[in-house]
């Protein structure tokens, strides 16, 4: 998320204090940066099973809330 504003900050203000040139040039590195976002979804499902398990049945304890 921080990843994100900060990119998007660099593009407004290259747009406005670097003219045509730059602002294209942020705009394509932030379209570059895109495909990023995926790469922790696809690190979490491929990650080690061990690390997140669905419980089946609730502990008879488990407060019904």
């Amino acid at each position: 998320m921080l990843t994100n504003a900060v990119t998007m900050g660099g593009c407004f203000v290259a747009t406005v204090f670097g003219g045509r040139g730059a602002a294209a040039a942020s705009g394509l590195l932030a379209l570059l940066a895109l495909p990023l976002l995926g790469v922790a979804p696809l690190l979490d499902r491929f990650a080690a099973p061990g690390g997140r398990r669905r419980v089946r049945a609730r502990p008879g304890a488990f407060p019904r809330g």
